[in-house]
């Protein structure tokens, strides 16, 4: 995609986006910090003066800016229960003090599509903001994380649970735990297919403990309500499996994957 579409598009959404009304000032401001590079490299790209090797680099930060867009179009007043966000908050905040964090949705078609967006990273976006900095342009002074949820859910206290196992994704991905666990575990095995199922699995199950933390067994609840096939696949454990782990962990039961991951978190 050239960079004169890319920009055509982005100012289609912003003009779209400028009625919203968001449930804090932190997006406002987001919304305002984003439009402010934008309008900046549009200006710069208009005059010529972005040179052919960064162009890549450019249309990187302009893809991130057009995929916070439709995160924080979907972060407005009306759209998720104030009250949900705010409990999400808290249990974020257990793990992480960074006020330049927002908790950001996006609506999916999809009555299936609960998902936590891993990319970009907090190492991505410090090199954006290092190469803003070295154009002298404003730096992104927010972080998102990105979760999806089904539009006909938005709005359903008990379905919105599993959001918990969203955010429970995003503080392993954060700190890497289930990465530390499995080269804990094979030190010198180079990540072959196998490897990579069970450090899937094991992102699974540190979600469902994350999230049981907070509301116990719920998302046990959610996960038998829509359990069709209890089959194993390359990204999830059995379903029977998760269950019986947050059952256990609940009841204090001996865990060994609970045990892994706490000589992990230990500092």
């Amino acid at each position: 995609m050239s960079i004169n579409l890319l920009i055509n598009q982005i100012e289609e959404q912003f003009s779209s986006s400028r009625s919203n009304v968001y449930s804090d000032k932190k997006r406002e401001n987001h919304f305002l910090n984003i439009y402010e590079i934008f309008d900046t490299i549009k200006e710069l790209n208009k005059s010529g003066s972005i040179l052919s090797p960064e162009l890549p680099i450019y249309k990187q930060i302009l893809q991130y800016i057009i995929s916070d867009l439709q995160y924080l179009d979907s972060s407005t007043l009306n759209v998720i229960p104030f009250e949900i966000v705010s409990c999400l908050e808290l249990a974020l905040k257990d793990w992480i003090d960074d006020d330049n964090l927002i908790l950001s949705t996006h609506l999916s078609n999809d009555y299936n599509d609960f998902y936590y967006l891993p990319n970009p990273n907090r190492e991505y976006f410090n090199q954006i903001n290092s190469f803003l900095d070295t154009k002298a342009i404003t730096k992104i002074n927010y972080r998102l994380i990105k979760i999806s949820l089904p539009k006909l859910l938005s709005r359903d206290y008990l379905s919105t649970v599993a959001l918990y196992h969203e955010l429970g994704h995003f503080i392993d991905f954060e700190f890497n735990f289930s990465q530390r666990l499995l080269l804990k575990k094979y030190p010198k095995t180079p990540l072959i297919p196998a490897l990579q199922q069970e450090l899937n699995h094991f992102q699974e199950y540190f979600a469902d403990l994350f999230a049981a933390q907070y509301i116990s067994d719920a998302s046990n609840q959610y996960l038998e309500d829509r359990m069709i096939h209890d089959t194993i696949s390359n990204t999830h454990p059995k379903t029977s499996e998760r269950i019986k782990v947050v059952n256990k962990f609940l009841n204090t039961e001996h865990l060994e994957v609970l045990n892994d991951f706490n000589e992990i978190l230990l500092p």
